[in-house]
């Protein structure tokens, strides 16, 4: 039998986990980094029942990587293993300088290869919105980087810091039928309206300049929500970067045999 493993894909907003266990997730869930520390001790009351056994599985583009590994290690009693610094994956791709694409990236792009799913372009909507494209090949041509919903709403409070109240009401702001009758939901509206418009440009450009007959896969925080609000059905994946980060670590186990 397998050992039960933790795996993390770690951004700036959230932190989704997902343990796995005799070839299947036995567990899984996300939360919010509001503050470090405090996202730990909560994800170590989360996976105490769960059996771990061995290293922890990391995907992360985080900047604060060195600082964040030793407060995760101390606060769940085990070594973390991050994917490209502990180890890596080999994937083709037209990306000039493969070392700038973003590891939870490369793991979606893993994700889609491991399972068959392209031509296709894939959509991770995080703190930023990301966009990477395949080929029929499953040749990585490249993609986009646009600000995600969490990025959205930290310039808005940055740049127009009277707004923060009202950033911080969205969640409970009503749903419009036509426009925003407070400032809650105008700013939700246009935050709705606004992701969704870079949304439909990037699938535009794919079916456009790539495939007219690609899949298009929506995967990270805000993909099912999101997803409703598009005009045209989507595949979504909310597991897609950790099953990439799950079939890279494997890979690259097996390449280096037992140990």
């Amino acid at each position: 039998m397998s050992p039960a493993r933790l795996y993390l894909n770690v951004g700036n907003t959230s932190l989704q986990w997902g343990v796995w266990d005799a070839g299947g997730w036995a567990a899984e869930g996300r939360i919010t980094i509001a503050e470090p520390t405090a996202a730990l001790e909560e994800l170590a009351v989360a996976v105490a029942e769960q059996g771990l056994t061995g290293e922890v599985v990391v995907v992360t583009s985080r900047r604060d990587l060195d600082d964040w590994r030793a407060k995760a290690e101390g606060a769940l009693g085990r070594r973390l293993v991050v994917m490209g610094r502990d180890f890596s994956v080999t994937i083709p791709t037209r990306y000039r300088d493969p070392a700038q694409w973003g590891q939870d990236r490369v793991a979606n792009v893993i994700a889609a290869r491991g399972q068959d799913l392209y031509p296709c372009l894939i959509l991770d909507a995080g703190t930023c919105l990301t966009a990477d494209v395949l080929d029929e090949e499953g040749l990585h041509l490249g993609g986009a980087i646009a600000a995600g919903g969490p990025a959205l709403m930290t310039g808005t409070a940055g740049r127009a810091p009277h707004l923060l109240r009202f950033i911080q009401r969205m969640g409970a702001a009503n749903d419009s039928e036509d426009w925003g009758l407070n400032t809650a939901e105008n700013l939700r509206l246009g935050w709705e309206l606004g992701l969704c418009g870079i949304m439909e440009a990037l699938v535009a450009r794919y079916w456009e300049v790539t495939d007219p007959e690609g899949e298009v896969i929506l995967t990270g925080g805000d993909a099912e929500f999101l997803a409703a609000g598009l005009g045209y059905p989507v595949m979504v994946r909310p597991r897609l970067t950790l099953e990439g980060l799950r079939l890279a670590w494997e890979e690259a186990r097996e390449a280096d045999g037992p140990s």
